[in-house]
């Protein structure tokens, strides 16, 4: 989001707002009487047709309603509503956006409508970061959104919609609706408060000017009721990425934040650089969950004349965005730590203007927090990973990434991706364990690298040591010109 200043009465103001949000009721507390709902939508268009049918219909629920002024910004509301019904874009500047991320934690709730473009989706992920939700691209598959927490939108077993190909994902998410099998509409607690969200596309009718069909609104409703604490009064069972609906849990039901690490696995294998022109640029900034063994591997892998060195991360910002702009030969990148945005718009750039990138994604119920992270860098590549691959034999697809490789051995349970423009190249049961796609002038690579880790057992190391046929294959793809 730009940077803009708030009115004068805003700033003014400010202080006192704050202290409403938090002082005039206990924290977390709601106001006495009826909750109150402020909607703020665009006036034209699908969300200004949903204004007035959405007000009727959260009056029925039980809520005070008051419609927002286009010009009026959340932070002027007073006394403050129960829940704010807002689209992305109105929220207009990141001071605003700070007030009303400050707004749910101390209690309040927000349901938070977001654009399916790029660009919106981008915006959405800075917004909804910190509160561990984030949107990824998914294939565009199925059709309407299937209700699968009946107990926050009562009554509705599908909602009309387009295929939109997104998908909410993070630790603590709970699923409200799918479509296929990509969660769409989410709530996520943040502080003393809830966010509940969903694309705009859902409140499609057969005309962007048309008001949402019935179900449609049920689902704001219900979205609304349980973001202002008016549902039931324990959260609904977690559905994260990592567990598909009606499938056994994969992941936690709340992972704790990416813990530092003391030691960075890749700078025990490779010397480290600050200039990477023509050389291979490994960022493997971990040493547990088996990353000192997948360096290893690597070092074998690699080609004499690929001058691999390891990327310096610890205490820096943004550490790949300088290291990108000296030119490396290849870039290889693992789920070992946070993202930030500017270092996937970085990658995205490189691997654009000719770039080669391998992707290692690699998790444990423990570690889900990473791969939540390492999509923040695919996004810019319309890659989507999450745990849930199962185990079995690979099965190949005819590319150049992997020609040639044969004899590999069945894998262990592991990382799983979609992508709605990258090949996959390697399955299991149908799910992806290895793409291969080009951007721009550029080749990447995003590749599970749990079989890389092998065993304590011969034969689990003579598994890993056939999979890494099929590593040094997408590495001769990569750097051949």
């Amino acid at each position: 989001m730009g940077r803009r200043c708030l009115p004068l009465a805003t700033i003014a103001g400010f202080a006192l707002l704050l202290a409403q949000m938090g002082g005039s009721h206990p924290a977390g507390a709601q106001p006495v009487g009826p909750p109150a709902a402020l909607i703020k939508l665009p006036a034209m268009g699908r969300a200004g047709a949903a204004i007035a049918p959405l007000q009727k219909a959260l009056e029925a629920a039980g809520f005070r309603t008051t419609v927002s002024l286009a010009t009026a910004p959340i932070s002027a509301v007073t006394p403050r509503p129960t829940v704010v019904v807002t689209y992305q874009t109105e929220i207009a500047d990141d001071a605003e956006a700070a007030y009303v991320r400050d707004a749910v934690k101390r209690g309040s709730g927000l349901v938070y409508l977001f654009g399916s473009a790029s660009e919106r989706v981008g915006a959405a992920n800075a917004f909804l970061k910190e509160s561990g939700m984030q949107i990824a691209p998914a294939p565009r598959e199925g059709r309407n959104v299937v209700i699968v927490a009946p107990e926050v939108i009562p009554g509705v077993g599908e909602a009309p919609a387009p295929r939109i190909g997104l998908h909410l994902a993070g630790a603590g998410v709970n699923a409200f609706g799918v479509q296929a099998k990509h969660t769409l509409v989410a709530g996520v607690a943040f502080g003393k408060g809830r966010i509940a969200a969903l694309p705009l596309d859902v409140l499609a009718g057969e005309r962007a000017s048309e008001a949402p069909p019935a179900a449609t609104l049920a689902v704001l409703v219900g979205c609304a009721r349980w973001s202002a604490g008016q549902g039931p009064v324990a959260a609904p069972p977690v559905v994260t990425s990592q567990q598909p609906p009606g499938g056994k849990p994969t992941g936690p039901t709340g992972s704790k934040p990416i813990a530092p690490v003391a030691l960075e696995a890749a700078a025990q294998v490779f010397a480290a650089a600050d200039d990477f022109k023509a050389r291979t640029l490994v960022d493997l900034g971990a040493n547990d969950d088996g990353w000192l063994i997948i360096a290893q591997q690597l070092a074998t892998a690699l080609p004499p004349e690929a001058a691999a060195a390891a990327l310096k991360t610890l205490g820096l910002p943004d550490p790949l965005v300088a290291a990108l702009k000296t030119g490396p030969a290849l870039a290889i990148i693992g789920s070992c730590r946070e993202f930030s945005d500017a270092e996937s718009i970085a990658l995205a750039e490189y691997v654009g203007s000719g770039g080669r990138a391998l992707v290692l994604a690699r998790a444990t119920d423990p570690t889900v927090p990473r791969l939540i992270a390492l999509n923040n860098l695919l996004f810019g590549f319309d890659v989507l990973a999450v745990l849930g691959r199962p185990a079995g034999a690979v099965a190949l697809a005819k590319h150049p990434a992997v020609e040639g490789v044969t004899g590999l051995s069945p894998v262990t349970a592991g990382v799983r991706f979609a992508s709605g423009k990258a090949t996959p190249v390697a399955s299991v049961g149908g799910a992806a364990l290895a793409l291969a796609g080009e951007a721009g002038t550029g080749r990447f690579v995003v590749l599970d690298a749990t079989p890389m880790i092998g065993g304590k057992d011969p034969k689990a190391n003579a598994a890993r040591d056939a999979f890494m046929s099929l590593v040094r294959c997408a590495l001769t793809w990569l750097t051949q010109k």
